[in-house]
C-alpha cells in the first residue's frame, strides 16, 4: 500500500523528506457504477458514466460532471439524482462536429464549460449555451479579445474574483478569462519551449508543458499542476514564479473553502494534502496504480479492471483520479476518469486503529568516492522500526541472510512502480525518480539501474511489510552516452520472482532528454528526436541547428535508421504551389542529411518532402521545419 510520497523544491542533490499517510478518510460513491456507458436519469450511483473529467459545484450544492466521451455535462443533486444538464449522447463523434465538454467551473451565477472544439461557453439555468470565448478551430491563445482567441484543449477550470482560470494543454499556456470584459490574459507558459521554471522568472517566460489544472490560494496566488514534468508551480500576484514543488503526475487541484489547504489528485492513484509552503504532501486516499493498469489507462484508453471500494480511503485503489473539488463543507470530491466514477472523501466517524509498524523506508546518503550520490531522505513523522535504506551503488555489499517469505496475499499483490519526472530538453542530472512497491519479499533488495550501459543509480531494501517508497535525485553518473536508454527498477516477489518497471529516455550528448516515456517502450523503438526551423524560402541550416545536430551525434550514431521529413508554410494553395512546397521541403530534409553525413553519421537515412501540411498553428515560421525521427 502506498502511504506517501516526498515533495520538495526541485533542487538537485537536496534531501527529500519522506512524507506520511493520514488515515481517517472514508470513500463513498456519488455518481457512476464503474461501468462505461451513456448516462441514465435517476439515482446517480446506478447510472453509467464514461470518462468523467472536471467537476464543479453551484451554491445550491448541485454537482456538475463533465463527461466528454459522452458529449454531455451531468448534474447530480444533493439528493443523489442524476440528469443530463448540457449536451446529448446522440452522434457523439468529432466528425459530426459535436463538442466534447471536458472542463467546467461555476462563476457569478452561471456554469462555464470548455470543449474540444475551441470554445468556452456560458450555460443558463436550462443548459442552453452561449459562446463567451474562442473563435472556433484549434490554436494558441494570446492576450486580447476573448472571442478572437483560439484554444487547443482547455483543461480543468477554476473561478476566482475577476474571472475564470484554466490551462490549455495543447498550447502549453495558462490563461485568465474575464467573461464580463470579454478579455483573455495569458498568465503563464511560453508555449513549451523548454525553459525550465525557476523561482523569480516571469511565469509567461517559462515552459508549462501540460497545465492540467489550476487552483487559486487565498492570497490570489495561482497554483498550476504541470502533469508532464511532475511539478506544482505557484505564480504570485506579481506574475513571477514563487515556488516549484515536486508532485508525481498531478492532475486535479483544489483548495478547501478557506483557500488555505490544497489537495492534489495524482495519476499514480492517490489524493494528497499539499503543504503550500514546503510542497510536502500527505496521502489521504488511494493506493499506487500497478504498471499494467497504467498502460491500460494510458494507451488503450479502456476502463480499468481494478475495483474501487467504498470504505477506508487508504485501503482501496482509486485508479486514475482526475478532477478534484472541495465542497463548502470541506468534503473532497474526485472524478475517477478510467473507473467511470465520482467519489467523495469524508472524515471517518470512528478513528482507525493506531499504526503499529514500518510502512516506508528511510533513504539515507552514504560516503562515496563519486560526487554524485543518491540523495538522503529524512524519516517521516510516522514511527518506524528497523527502517531500510537506499545507498549509492559505489561500494559492493555482502548479501544478507535469506529471508523466509510468507505466501502472497491476494489482497496485496506484488507491485513495483517507477516514475521519472523529466521534461523534454531538461537535463537528466537532478531529475527526480519516484520509486515505490508493495507486497514484495520482506527485507529484500531493490535496485534502480540505467541501461544500456549498466549504471546502478541506487538500491535499498524493503521493510518488514515488503514495501518501500522513496524519491531519488538522479546523479551525474546516470549520464551515459547519447542515445536510447532504459531506467529500470527491480524488486523481488514473495515467491522469488523478479519484478521490474521501466522508464524510457533518449539523451543527447549533453545529457538532456529528447524523449521520455514512463509507460511502455516507444512503438517500434521509434522516437521523434528533434525538430528545428529554416529561414523563409530557404534550405540553409542555421548555425543553431548545426550546433543542435552536433549535440545529437551520439543519439544519431546509435540509431538503426533515421527519417528526416521537411515541411513548408501552409498558406500557399494550388497544384503548382503544392509541387513547389514539396520540392523545398525535400531540399530542407536533404540539407540535414548532407550535414549528418559530413558529421560522419553512416546510419541509413531517408528523406521526405511533405510540403505545406501538418501546420502547427503557432505561426507560419514554425511550419518551415524539419522533423528527425530515429529507430533504435
Amino acid at each position: 500500500m502506498l502511504t506517501a510520497f516526498a515533495a520538495a523544491p526541485p533542487t538537485a542533490g537536496a534531501a527529500l523528506p519522506m512524507p506520511s499517510a493520514e488515515p481517517g478518510m472514508t470513500v463513498s460513491f456519488v455518481a457512476g457504477n464503474q461501468h462505461q456507458g451513456p448516462p441514465t436519469p435517476g439515482p446517480a450511483t446506478s447510472s453509467h458514466l464514461f470518462q468523467p473529467a472536471d467537476i464543479a459545484f453551484d451554491p445550491a450544492g448541485n454537482l456538475y460532471v463533465a463527461d466528454p466521451e459522452n458529449c454531455v455535462v451531468e448534474k447530480v443533486t444533493p439528493a443523489g439524482q442524476l440528469s443530463v444538464f448540457v449536451g446529448s449522447t446522440a452522434g457523439c463523434t468529432p466528425r459530426n462536429g459535436v463538442d466534447k465538454y471536458g472542463s467546467l467551473t461555476w462563476w457569478e451565477g452561471n456554469l462555464y464549460i470548455g470543449g474540444s472544439l475551441g470554445y468556452i461557453y456560458r450555460a443558463d439555468a436550462n443548459g442552453n449555451l452561449t459562446v463567451v470565448a474562442g473563435s472556433g478551430g484549434q490554436g494558441v491563445p494570446g492576450t486580447g479579445p476573448a472571442l478572437s482567441q483560439q484554444f487547443t484543449l482547455p483543461m480543468q477550470m477554476t473561478s476566482y474574483a475577476g474571472g475564470i482560470y484554466f490551462g490549455d494543454k495543447g498550447a502549453s499556456k495558462v490563461v485568465k478569462l474575464d467573461p464580463v470584459a470579454g478579455q483573455v490574459t495569458v498568465i503563464g507558459g511560453d508555449g513549451g519551449t523548454g525553459t525550465q521554471a525557476q523561482v523569480g522568472l516571469p511565469a509567461t517566460q517559462v515552459s508549462i508543458v501540460n497545465p492540467a489544472d489550476v487552483a487559486i490560494g487565498k492570497d490570489g496566488s495561482v497554483f498550476v499542476a504541470d502533469n508532464d514534468t511532475g511539478t506544482i508551480l505557484r505564480i504570485g500576484t506579481d506574475g513571477l514564479i514563487k515556488d516549484t514543488f515536486f508532485h508525481p503526475m498531478p492532475f486535479g487541484l483544489g483548495f478547501d473553502p478557506t483557500g488555505s489547504t490544497l489537495y492534489a489528485a495524482s495519476g499514480y492513484g492517490t489524493i494528497s494534502r499539499v503543504d503550500t509552503t514546503t510542497g510536502a504532501f500527505t496521502v489521504v486516499a488511494g493506493m499506487p496504480l500497478p504498471k499494467s493498469a497504467r498502460e491500460q489507462a494510458g494507451l488503450a484508453r479502456q476502463p480499468l479492471t481494478i475495483e474501487v471500494k467504498a470504505g477506508p480511503a487508504l485501503e482501496t485503489m482509486l485508479g486514475f483520479p482526475f478532477g478534484l473539488e472541495v465542497a463548502a463543507n470541506g468534503e473532497i470530491y474526485s472524478s475517477l476518469a478510467m473507473s467511470a466514477l465520482v467519489i467523495k472523501l469524508t472524515k471517518a466517524a470512528v478513528p482507525p486503529p493506531p499504526f503499529t509498524g514500518p510502512d516506508t523506508p528511510v533513504v539515507t546518503a552514504a560516503p562515496s568516492v563519486s560526487p554524485s550520490v543518491a540523495p538522503s531522505v529524512s524519516p517521516s513523522a510516522v514511527p518506524t522500526s528497523a527502517a531500510p535504506s537506499v545507498v549509492p551503488s559505489v561500494v559492493p555489499t555482502t548479501p544478507g541472510p535469506v529471508v523466509t517469505s510468507p505466501a502472497p496475499d491476494p489482497a496485496n499483490p506484488p507491485q513495483i512502480n517507477l516514475n521519472l519526472q523529466l521534461a523534454v530538453d531538461a537535463p537528466l542530472t537532478g531529475a527526480r525518480a519516484t520509486v515505490s512497491g508493495g507486497g514484495l519479499q520482506p527485507s529484500s533488495p531493490y535496485t534502480l539501474t540505467m541501461y544500456s550501459t549498466p549504471v546502478e543509480v541506487a538500491r535499498g531494501t524493503t521493510n518488514a511489510a515488503g514495501a518501500f517508497n522513496a524519491v531519488i535525485t538522479m546523479p551525474a553518473k546516470a549520464c551515459v552516452r547519447g542515445g536510447a536508454h532504459r531506467l529500470v527498477l527491480t524488486g523481488t516477489a514473495p515467491g522469488g520472482a523478479k519484478l521490474e518497471d521501466s522508464s524510457y529516455v533518449v539523451l543527447d550528448d549533453t545529457c538532456k532528454a529528447k524523449s521520455i516515456n514512463n509507460v511502455t517502450a516507444p512503438v517500434n523503438n521509434t522516437v521523434t528526436l528533434q525538430s528545428f526551423t529554416f529561414p523563409r524560402l530557404s534550405a540553409k541550416l542555421r548555425p543553431k541547428a548545426q550546433r543542435t545536430l552536433r549535440d545529437l551525434r551520439g543519439a544519431l550514431t546509435s540509431a538503426k535508421a533515421i527519417t528526416i521529413t521537411g515541411y513548408t508554410e501552409t498558406d500557399s494553395k494550388g497544384k503548382a504551389a503544392t509541387r513547389a512546397n514539396k520540392r523545398l521541403a525535400l531540399k530542407r530534409a536533404d540539407a540535414v542529411r548532407a550535414h549528418l553525413r559530413k558529421m560522419g553519421i553512416t546510419v541509413p537515412i531517408s528523406t521526405v518532402g511533405a510540403g505545406g501540411v501538418n501546420g502547427l498553428g503557432q505561426g507560419q515560421k514554425f511550419n518551415r521545419r524539419v522533423v528527425i525521427v530515429v529507430r533504435y
